[in-house]
Order: structure tokens, then sequence, then C-alpha cells
């Protein structure tokens, strides 16, 4: 199964890597699932395996913001914050990539406890490494010992912990998040683009991805805690995080063509680096002596930038 239509064209292929992960967490899913932040519902078809009904929530402004969002994939305009069902109502609880987009995550997490029955399932996908998305709506990430703490600081018992992505996938979407020569030459639209991708996306998937030290991102599962659960410690689980973080990497016998070229890749670039130098020193400014403040109170106001 292929991502559909729903899905823009610049992320498909950063997405397909996912799926693997997603396929395994849908046997958690079940019942009656709500997911927040739904947007086109990108990865519906591979959570309904035992689904009853899958209903999504969108907040409205959210859909004004993003032209690639379509109605037609929502069920419920709404706050992640206040959202408008009864207590203990829903069996499964997903939200993919929309905590950091809240300032106070914490009040989500507290409402999926309040709707979801007891036992219930929660799946989140939240942020490490990615790029900042979404500007001003971004404010926060975690790390997959953050994301433990997480729940269990709100009620939730961690049952799996994914990390996704590695070095490849974020450098993929480094080049594909800058509007540049680099994108249009490395972008979907031709087969020099397309081989760059699938080739870093075949190295995340091949050699080190879920035990990278620095992911892309964290898919976390819990369940609502029960009367009669045991929780562990969260230091028992950071250590069992830490133990399977040091698992050897694969070998790549079958990606050795990939490598090659993600590694010629890297030395074109290396190549290139003494003439963008170059260029920069005597064409451009030289920003080796710029300080990068974007926020200067005194100076801002002095500019009438309030």
């Amino acid at each position: 199964m292929q991502l559909n239509s729903r899905f823009q064209p610049l992320y498909k292929l950063l997405f397909q890597s996912l799926i693997p992960q997603i396929e395994d967490v849908s046997e958690n899913v079940s019942g009656v699932v709500l997911e927040v932040g739904c947007g086109n519902k990108i990865f519906e078809p591979w959570l309904i395996k035992n689904v009853k009904q899958y209903v999504g929530l969108e907040y409205p402004p959210a859909v004004e913001r993003h032209s690639k969002y379509s109605n037609q994939y929502v069920d419920v305009f709404g706050d992640a914050m206040e959202i408008p069902f009864h207590n203990d109502c829903i069996d499964t609880y997903i939200s993919l990539a929309v905590y950091e987009h809240l300032k106070a995550p914490h009040k989500a997490i507290e409402e999926a406890y309040r709707i979801l029955k007891p036992g219930g399932i929660i799946v989140l996908i939240l942020p490490q490494s990615n790029m900042t998305h979404g500007i001003p709506y971004d404010f926060q990430r975690w790390t997959s010992y953050g994301a433990v703490a997480f729940l269990l600081q709100h009620g939730f018992r961690p049952l799996k912990v994914y990390r996704q992505g590695s070095f490849y996938i974020q450098l993929l979407q480094r080049i594909q998040g800058r509007s540049t020569i680099i994108n249009r030459l490395l972008g979907n639209e031709n087969i020099l683009g397309r081989l760059i991708q699938r080739s870093l996306i075949a190295l995340d998937q091949n050699y080190f991805a879920t035990v990278s030290d620095d992911p892309v991102s964290i898919m976390i599962v819990g369940r609502k805690i029960l009367s009669n659960d045991r929780l562990p410690s969260w230091e028992d689980i950071a250590h069992v995080i830490t133990k399977n973080n040091e698992k050897p990497r694969r070998v790549l016998s079958r990606s050795l063509l990939f490598e090659l070229v993600y590694f010629g890749f890297l030395i074109s670039l290396t190549l290139l680096y003494p003439f963008l130098t170059l260029w920069r020193t005597f064409v451009g400014k030289d920003r080796r002596t710029d300080l990068k403040i974007v926020y200067d109170e005194k100076r801002d106001l002095q500019n009438g930038n309030y």
C-alpha cells in the first residue's frame, strides 16, 4: 500500500519510511478512535484494521492556515485542549506531530486522559530534531526519555517507544525544506532528486534508524493506567531504552549502492564548500560575523517592529 493523494509530494517519501512502524502500532489501535489534529488522515488506511469508528478532529484555524488540508476528512472541529467529547468515551486517542504546535501540551494530554476509557490507548508522534515548521506555531521538542516522562506524569503507562528517522532523513528534510536551486535539483520533479531521496530513505531503514541517538521524532504508545497497574519507574524504562540503543548497527550488505550514492553526494557538497565560502566573502555578506539575533527588544522597538 502506498501513500495516497491526500499527501503532499514533497513529504511523500519521507513519511513512507514511517509506514512499518505505523503498521506495528495498528495492533494496539481498536474500537472508537479519535485522531486529534487529523489533517487529511494520511495514516488512517494503516490504522483501521481493528477499528469500529475512526473520527478526525481538527482545529479550525489550522485548516484555514493550511491549504493542503481538506474539510472532507474532518469529522469534528474543536480544540485539542477542550475536546467536545464526554468522559471515558474513546478507545484509542491518536495525535501525530501535533503537540509541538500547542502552547500547553500538558492540557491536551489531560484531555486525552479524560476522554479515554480505562485501559484506553494513546498514540503520539513527538518531534525531537525535526526542523522548525508551521512557523510561528512551533513550541517544543521531546527526546525518547522526555516522551516517557510526559506519559507517566499524566497517567499513562508507556507500552512502546519508536525512534523515527536518522541522520539520513534529517538530511533529506533539510534538502527539501529549502526553496533553493538545490531543492529544485534534488526535489521530486526529476530523476536525480528521486534517486537521492530513495537512497537516503533506504539507508535510514536499513542502517541505524532504530538506534539513532538523535532521531527526527519519537512515536510513543501508552495505556491509560488501570487501578491494578504496577507502574514501572521512569529510571527503569530509560535504562531499557539506553540499553537497546547500544545494539550494533545493521550491516549494509544489500544497500552498498545507496551508501556509495550518499557519500558521493556528501563529497560533492564538500568540494562545493570552498567556492561557496569565496562567494560569501567577496560577493555576499560574510555571515561569520553575523550574530543571528532574531529578537532584540530595544532594536526592534526603535525600528518600529511592534
